[in-house]
């Protein structure tokens, strides 16, 4: 059976969502192929175009106009499903970017040695938030995805997809956690990693502060070489520091 998040009662949904042709029969099975996921009726035909609610967790899928489950995309009605096509309450196409780049992150990318990282973040105080390992510090971490340190920017690509943000030269214009520290603190590690470049994944942002959207992502630092040197995740990198 298809893996499913844990989210608020479907009934919510229900009640938010003006969709036509919804179908939520217990008969309905979910299949899977090279391709992706559909829905396949119990006399064989599937759902096309339209919106399937799960009868055993309550969540909303979009099956496209080949039947196969959309992911990580806007509906042809306008709303927002991630990466697993789960849709996501509140998405609104006048306040929330689509991710059309790289393979956006899950919560449990920011599990480190048991602990997740996320639950550091105090939404209802902090604006912005980083937190950066390297093995210089004595960090030995592994990332979700089997990235640590010294892997190859190839590594990352292939454990994690094309990026949706890639530096190739970083500068305080372009780095404001590396602007951070030449402002606050110089003698910082963080500034001795040898460090020339970065790509950065992810999140899909599901909740808000102040009115505005949470942005959380990981960042991948690499020396000359294209070696692994630093791992950064980051909550609104664009206002680290403000």
């Amino acid at each position: 059976m298809k893996k499913e998040l844990k989210t608020a009662a479907a009934f919510a949904a229900a009640a938010a969502m003006t969709m036509a042709s919804v179908m939520t029969a217990n008969a309905a099975t979910w299949k899977q192929d090279a391709k992706g996921w559909w829905v396949e009726n119990e006399d064989g035909s599937y759902l096309k175009n339209q919106w399937y609610q799960s009868p055993e967790s309550g969540l909303w899928y979009y099956m496209g106009k080949d039947g196969y489950m959309l992911t990580n995309t806007v509906t042809p009605d306008q709303y927002f499903v991630n990466a697993d096509g789960v849709w996501v309450q509140n998405w609104t196409t006048s306040t929330q970017p689509v991710i059309t780049d790289g393979a956006p992150l899950a919560n449990s990318d920011f599990i480190v040695e048991g602990e997740n990282l996320l639950w550091d973040w105090d939404i209802e105080s902090d604006d912005w938030f980083f937190r950066w390992f390297a093995e210089a510090d004595g960090e030995g971490i592994t990332t979700y995805r089997g990235i640590s340190f010294n892997n190859n920017r190839a590594d990352v690509t292939n454990a994690y997809g094309k990026a949706s943000v890639t530096v190739s030269e970083i500068t305080e214009e372009n780095d404001a956690v590396y602007r951070y520290y030449l402002k606050n603190d110089t003698s910082s590690i963080f500034l001795k990693q040898g460090q020339v470049s970065y790509v950065q994944y992810a999140l899909e942002p599901t909740s808000t502060y102040n009115g505005e959207w949470i942005h959380e992502d990981m960042r991948f630092y690499f020396d000359s070489n294209d070696k692994v040197v630093c791992i950064v995740y980051l909550r609104n990198a664009d206002k680290i520091g403000s």
